[in-house]
């Protein structure tokens, strides 16, 4: 763990976005996501220096990455996904099976692997592998673990088109993470994407 802030929150996302932010200053994107990115870096920035009047400015900086990261993450986003699209897939896919190998090292061989990442969650690993409620691999719980996977795995369909693999992530989500959260996550995506492709049959037959 970089700093220990005490909650899960990390500024490992927000480091990645910094290491690419150089080369998307010229990316294009639409006038209102510059204004509300833009402004929730502005909002957090002050919001940060009310925090730290008369305390250590370390407790805080949990706050200050939380309205940071959106403005780093979303413009190498745009970047990578139209400059660099293959290599940006790669990426996800990289670090989904990253994910997965961990995952699957803690079932099989030490529950505690790599839970040093997760500091002052580190020692549930093996808690969390004896209650059955799954593993945490780079995650500080199950959940965050499913939740994590389901992004990737969706992630990776938008930029490849790939359903097969992407499927596959989004089930390891299920099966190694064994969350009822991303069970019910995906089930409310399921629902409303059957209810949309009836809805957009039946305008069609309208029109």
């Amino acid at each position: 763990t970089i700093v220990d802030f005490g909650i899960y929150t990390q500024p490992y996302a927000l480091l990645m976005g910094m290491a690419f932010i150089p080369f998307a200053f010229n990316t294009r994107i639409d006038l209102a996501s510059c204004i509300a990115l833009s402004w929730l870096l502005f909002f957090g920035a002050i919001l940060y220096f009310q925090a730290i009047g008369g305390e250590s400015p370390a407790g805080p900086l949990k706050y200050l990455v939380a309205y940071l990261t959106p403005f780093f993450i979303v413009f190498p986003a745009f970047y990578l996904t139209r400059y660099h699209r293959t290599f940006f897939c790669k990426l996800v896919l990289w670090s989904s099976y990253l994910w997965v190998i961990v995952a699957v090292i803690q079932i099989a061989f030490d529950p505690s692997f790599m839970t040093i990442l997760v500091r002052s969650w580190s020692a549930a690993g093996e808690v969390v592998v004896a209650s059955g409620r799954g593993v945490m691999s780079l995650a500080p719980e199950p959940t965050t673990f499913g939740f994590h996977l389901i992004i990737l795995g969706a992630l990776h369909y938008l930029l490849s088109g790939n359903g097969r693999v992407s499927a596959l992530i989004i089930l390891c989500s299920l099966f190694l993470a064994l969350s009822s959260s991303s069970l019910l996550v995906l089930l409310m995506a399921g629902s409303i994407g059957v209810a949309g492709h009836i809805g957009l049959k039946f305008l069609r037959k309208m029109l």
